[in-house]
């Protein structure tokens, strides 16, 4: 895992002609990360110095790998269920549920507490709502009973999605400018790592993903990265 400027983390690699034809690219070429044939050489003041994690200290280091290697366990996976309350009141309506914190709070419950769960599961991304919620069993907050059980408790911090100006409805996520903040205040309520959605529409009619909607997306992922790092998360 290596934290990275957006200026030096991409780059592009020629790759085989038919990955055109199955993506609809334009060209030939893939975005890769830089990170993984930049040389072991990491600057330490700079334009680059961010390579390799040199902003941080060894102790913060340490710890991103530690998460890092629990988060992929072999043979576990990550559960994501940080649906906001709009998107899982949807699925509450198919089933006949009412949409309420309480309900909400409940269902999330029986997933983290399931017997045996924690056999199969190494991480758990919530949604900020439950970060705060507590279990009706000991009346514990949700990432103290993910940590208890050696789930990883990670979150959701991207905001609303945003459609680029001219991009044929392409989209960029919104909540950089406040990422740092709500890193801090979710590191602080337990969590560990985080996930940013970066979703891109293969439209080859409508010249999608153009390349500035490519750069925005991935300078957007690489600021993302730098900022969570620094607050301590994965």
């Amino acid at each position: 895992m290596q934290a990275c400027c957006s200026e030096q983390l991409f780059a592009t690699r020629q790759v085989p002609a038919r990955w055109g034809s199955r993506v609809g690219a334009r060209r030939s070429c893939v975005v890769v990360p830089r990170a993984s044939f930049v040389s072991d050489a990491v600057p330490v003041t700079g334009i680059g110095s961010c390579h390799g994690g040199a902003f941080l200290s060894a102790d913060e280091k340490a710890h991103l790998e530690k998460i890092a290697a629990m988060i992929g366990t072999p043979g576990k996976g990550i559960t994501a269920c940080d649906e906001g309350p709009g998107t899982i009141g949807q699925r509450f309506e198919a089933v006949g549920v009412e949409n309420t914190e309480e309900n909400r709070r409940a269902y999330r419950q029986v997933l983290f507490e399931y017997p045996g769960a924690s056999k199969y599961l190494s991480a758990a991304i919530l949604d900020p709502e439950t970060l705060y919620q507590r279990s009706s069993t000991n009346n514990e907050l949700f990432p103290k009973v993910l940590a208890d059980a050696g789930i990883v408790t990670g979150v959701k911090p991207h905001l609303k999605v945003y459609a680029l100006p001219g991009q044929s409805g392409a989209t960029v996520m919104q909540g950089l400018d406040s990422l740092a903040a709500r890193c801090a205040e979710y590191k602080k309520a337990g969590c560990e790592f985080a996930k940013w959605r970066s979703p891109m529409d293969i439209d080859v009619a409508a010249g999608q993903p153009s390349d500035l909607t490519i750069q925005t997306n991935m300078r957007d992922l690489a600021r993302y990265a730098l900022i969570c790092q620094g607050e301590g998360l994965v």
